[in-house]
């Protein structure tokens, strides 16, 4: 008897279970410009250090119905992979992402934008950046107005 009393105090102070988060449509825009290679001091280089934390996120198991898509930066943007909610897809347009060239964040955020553009899913860009692009009041610009959209959830 004492143990059945103890089992239901014990269930009374459990937290109850968060819900899953609702689906979302999310770009992961990753910065593959020249500064994101090289071997840093524990011998990894940032771009690898970001592909791991993207490739992390997007196998979380807590919002399968998330639809995510990836696209990369360094010159030039480019759109690795499409929305999709495929993880070993999102996490092979992870994988093949190169370093080099310049940082076109703002031409990164205006392809994030676009690939979220017919998504009717709640959207967000999470950019993944050393912080440093060829043009901050471009970057500035395009990412004002991915916010105004409500494109924007950046974090770095």
């Amino acid at each position: 008897m004492g143990a059945s009393i103890g089992e239901a105090l014990l269930a009374l102070t459990r937290p109850p279970v968060a819900p899953p988060p609702p689906p979302q449509a999310i770009c992961l825009l990753i910065d593959c410009s020249g500064s994101m290679g090289g071997d840093s001091v524990l011998g990894t280089s940032k771009l690898s250090k970001v592909k791991a934390a993207a490739q992390e996120f997007a196998t979380r198991p807590d919002s399968p119905d998330s639809q995510i898509g990836v696209v990369g930066f360094g010159s030039q943007a480019h759109v690795t992979r499409q929305l999709t909610t495929d993880r070993p897809a999102i996490g092979r347009a992870i994988d093949a992402i190169a370093d080099g060239g310049g940082t076109a964040m703002h031409d990164g955020l205006a392809a994030a934008q676009q690939l979220l553009s017919s998504a009717s899913l709640p959207r967000n860009v999470l950019l993944f950046t050393d912080g440093f692009p060829d043009s901050a009041d471009s970057a500035l610009k395009v990412a004002e107005m991915c916010r105004q959209s409500g494109d924007l959830l950046l974090k770095n």
